[in-house]
């Protein structure tokens, strides 16, 4: 019982305090928005933490990575296979929405001025690029909605500290990490009244219509995450390491996956994941290198879960997910935003918020997203888990044929 509550207490209170919340939307009506401001409060105070917390985590993880010296072929090949099962994954889920859209009518649950109207139509995907990558004032860095520059800035500062050998600043990035870590889980303790109440305002401002699509995201997304880790990771495997390989990966996924799933968290399954990759005939070096990295910043069911959301959010603002540019713009992004939260502790909120900057929409829409987002967390850690291990197999299958040729 303890174990169970231990792995499940957190989720369970976050979700109960959101269907309470929910609940007395529906049944207060108006009313229920007096309690706005505490969820208004509880994102403030999180999205104040992002920033900082972008910067000493990717500074620290990149100053660490580099003095281990973990480059070369073998990481080139990784990062490729990365790269390539997770476009693979976006692709499968956008196509899975092109076919089946639950989120279409949504737009009739929100009330959208002509002004916000106005500012997601005006903004090119070009521009919103340029402005997601970079800003003119170092200051700007410190905003919330200039994540990714702050991103790149703390990566360029963590191999610079690696570089000049700086002790004292290889501690300082590695200790404010740690510091605004152990803020986020003070932060968390209140997240299920604060989100419950936040919730509660939102479904009697916005209808409970939009309990369904929650619902409806949650089905799509767990039949994604059940077809990617039953059947394309199976195809994976049995095409870079046949058939032994894919009995022996078989033999050994589940316990590590089950562990990911229940505690919703790819970095308790690491050992396990590590065992697996080994088990399935994978180089320990590599399995060593690739599961731990991959739980940084591969995070395939975290791409689906971005298509998912971009998708919910392009139907509120009664956009279309159809056509080459589109398919472009959402795959990008679910990319781009999945990469952050993967570099970042804690990093849902940083990803959302690249979504809201990256379609051009006010950053308060990133609360409507973290709830999506928690929604569908289980299914998508399955697949962030055990993608890695796939992608242990696929890079070591590689290695081993560009040395025989």
């Amino acid at each position: 019982m303890n174990t169970f509550l231990k792995n499940y207490g957190q989720s369970l209170l976050l979700l109960a305090g959101i269907g309470i919340g929910g609940a007395c939307g529906v049944i207060f009506g108006k009313d229920a928005s007096i309690v706005a401001p505490v969820g208004e409060f509880f994102l403030n105070l999180l999205f104040t933490l992002v920033v900082p917390l972008v910067f000493f985590s990717v500074g620290d993880s990149i100053c660490k990575l580099h003095r281990q010296g973990q480059a070369g072929n073998v990481l080139g090949k990784l990062f490729l296979t990365f790269l390539g099962m997770s476009l693979a994954a976006g692709v499968i889920a956008y196509l899975f929405l092109l076919a089946f859209n639950p989120f279409e009518g949504l737009s009739s649950t929100f009330a959208l001025s002509g002004e916000q109207n106005e500012r997601f139509d005006k903004i090119p995907f070009s521009q919103a690029l340029v402005q997601a990558f970079s800003v003119s004032d170092f200051y700007e860095l410190f905003s919330k909605s200039k994540l990714l520059p702050m991103l790149i800035f703390a990566g360029l500062f963590g191999f610079a500290t690696a570089k000049t050998g700086s002790t004292k600043i290889a501690s300082f990035l590695e200790q404010g990490s740690a510091v605004f870590m152990k803020m986020i889980s003070f932060v968390m303790y209140i997240a299920p009244v604060c989100l419950g109440c936040y919730f509660a305002d939102m479904v009697a401002s916005l209808g409970s219509q939009l309990l369904t699509g929650y619902l409806k995201a949650f089905v799509v997304d767990l039949i994604l995450a059940l077809v990617l880790f039953f059947a394309v990771h199976s195809l994976y495997v049995l095409l870079f390491a046949g058939k032994n390989g894919l009995k022996a990966y078989w033999g050994s996924i589940l316990p590590p996956s089950i562990t990911a799933f229940a505690t919703c968290s790819s970095s308790l399954a690491i050992p396990g994941n590590i065992e697996a990759a080994k088990k399935s005939g994978v180089t320990p070096a590599v399995a060593e290198a690739a599961i731990p990295l991959g739980t940084a910043v591969h995070k395939d069911g975290s791409i689906v879960a971005g298509v998912l959301k971009i998708a919910f959010v392009l139907a509120i603002f009664s956009q279309s997910i159809a056509g080459l540019g589109n398919a472009a713009q959402i795959l990008g992004i679910a990319l781009l935003s999945a990469i952050v939260m993967g570099a970042v502790t804690g990093g849902a909120a940083t990803g959302e918020l690249l979504i809201c900057t990256m379609l051009g929409i006010d950053a308060q829409m990133a609360g409507v997203i973290i709830v999506l987002g928690l929604i569908v967390d289980m299914p998508s850690t399955l697949i962030n888990s055990s993608a890695n291990v796939v992608s242990a197999i696929i890079t070591d299958s590689l290695n081993k044929r560009g040395k025989k040729s």
